[in-house]
């Protein structure tokens, strides 16, 4: 009896150390489970993620990336443009190329366009009439990486007026859009006694720069900043923001003028349309009773008001530079009185007469202008221009073509019955005719020892009249 009580109590003995053997082995399985757990998540929050708004990105390596360089996010332009409801285009805008050195983002308000290694962005406002391309700096360039264009943060804030913002805790990227902002602080506005936030799509940029459009109960317009705070009252008929400048037009009783960020007066509402002529310099297009003149940055008139049209149409035209059609080449300012075009540099000097029937060789409508239009001719800082001839007989007039520069100076007299262009291969030449006679125009700009450019000049080809008509192409 005592042996089987031995027994008994050894084998109590062994289940209860492979009890605690097992108890054991559980609570060291679920630390190690935890602890497996803790190191996952651990290393899950130190992945990069990337958000647009509230979508999270799949494979936001490939989306942003950290210079090392210049220690500044890049995004991939493309990847980005396309969430935030951009169309996203290889080449540049208003060029017939697929050069994946260049791209332009659209939507159905404005383009944004860049370049790579620039420091440059430009923009269009493609729901107006005028063809303007409007140009940013940045303190950082574009970048190709992987065949792929990307934008600093800076960059994504100008050409798709959103902000980047990077959570190093969690190693979180934050893009918020325009459209985001404007939802998130509309409650806000309203609850400050607004109707709203003004729904023009100029007036909606202004927020990723902290300040809100806003519309009163009497539709009058104003500006707040995003904490609440007046900057512009809410008294003035019409707003519309420039991205450019950071400043605000304002219409008050159908006279408009200028007023900056914080809400002081650059030029007095006194004016029937005020637009920006160039933004580095501050010059401002400006008329009254339909005759045009030029400011400057202090109001001041740089060319009387007293001129029939600033500016030509450039969407006559397609060239390799961005155009605006109020300043050429950064000096030539083209204007027309009475029937007749002339120019005038950024000083308000008159630099040439009026006398010529067109700025530019516009022998084409907007729709077949590829074949025939030119303006531009780079290489040379030729300026095309058309002048009227009378001929032999004292009655017919007819137009004759030349070329000046950016100063006035006269590079081909007007006696030409055409210019036009030829483009093989990617390589553009320019041409002059003269009856059947077609002749190369040199692009090759001449110094002499003072370092002062030549007259341009012109060499006999084996064109003809009728060559020109059916291969040139205008770029």
């Amino acid at each position: 009896m005592q042996m089987i009580g031995n027994q008994s109590s050894n084998e109590d003995e062994k289940t209860k150390k492979i009890l605690k053997i097992g108890i054991i082995s559980i609570i060291i399985l679920v630390i190690l489970i935890i602890a497996l757990l803790g190191i996952t998540m651990y290393l899950e929050s130190q992945k990069l993620k990337l958000y647009v708004d509230s979508t999270k990105i799949a494979k936001p390596e490939q989306v942003v990336v950290f210079d090392q360089d210049s220690g500044q996010m890049y995004f991939q332009i493309e990847a980005v443009a396309r969430q935030l409801g951009y169309k996203f285009y290889n080449g540049g805008y208003k060029k017939n190329n697929e050069d994946i050195t260049e791209c332009y983002i659209e939507n159905d308000n404005e383009v944004a366009g860049f370049y790579q290694d620039s420091n440059q962005i430009y923009k269009v406002d493609t729901t107006k009439d005028t063809l303007d391309f409007e140009n940013y700096s940045t303190v950082y360039p574009v970048k190709s990486i992987n065949n792929k264009l990307y934008v600093s943060a800076e960059g994504l804030k100008i050409g798709m007026n959103a902000i980047a913002n990077y959570a190093p805790d969690n190693n979180t990227v934050q893009i918020n859009s325009m459209q985001s902002y404007i939802s998130a602080y509309t409650s806000y506005v309203v609850s400050q006694g607004y109707t709203g936030i003004s729904d023009d799509y100029n007036n909606q940029k202004a927020i990723v720069n902290g300040l809100i459009v806003i519309v009163d109960q009497n539709k009058k317009l104003g500006v707040i900043k995003t904490d609440g705070s007046t900057v512009i009252g809410a008294k003035y008929d019409a707003i519309e923001y420039m991205q450019s400048t950071g400043e605000f037009i304002v219409t008050d009783t159908k006279k408009v003028g200028i007023l900056s960020d914080a809400g002081q007066i650059v030029i007095k509402p006194q004016y029937d349309s005020v637009q920006l002529l160039d933004k580095d310099s501050r010059m401002w297009l400006v008329s009254l009773g339909n005759k045009y003149g030029v400011l400057d940055k202090n109001g001041n008139i740089l060319i009387y008001i007293e001129l029939d049209k600033i500016g030509i149409d450039t969407s006559l035209y397609t060239t390799d530079v961005n155009l605006n059609g109020r300043l050429l080449y950064n000096n030539f300012i083209p204007a027309q009185r009475d029937g007749l075009w002339g120019a005038y540099d950024k000083t308000g000097k008159l630099i040439l007469p009026f006398e010529y029937k067109n700025i530019g060789g516009a022998t084409a409508t907007s729709t077949d202008k590829k074949g025939n239009n030119v303006l531009l001719i780079e290489p040379i800082d030729g300026i095309v221009i058309e002048k009227e001839t009378v001929l032999a007989d004292g009655k017919t007039k007819t137009s004759k073509y030349g070329l000046v520069n950016s100063l006035g100076n006269i590079l081909l007299q007007p006696e030409y019955d055409r210019i036009y262009s030829v483009t093989n291969e990617g390589v553009t030449e320019y041409y002059v005719l003269q009856g059947d006679n077609a002749m190369k125009i040199n692009t090759t700009p001449k110094t002499d020892a003072s370092g002062n450019t030549n007259t341009t000049n012109t060499t006999n080809t084996t064109n003809t009249a009728a060559d020109s008509n059916t291969t040139n192409t205008t770029e």
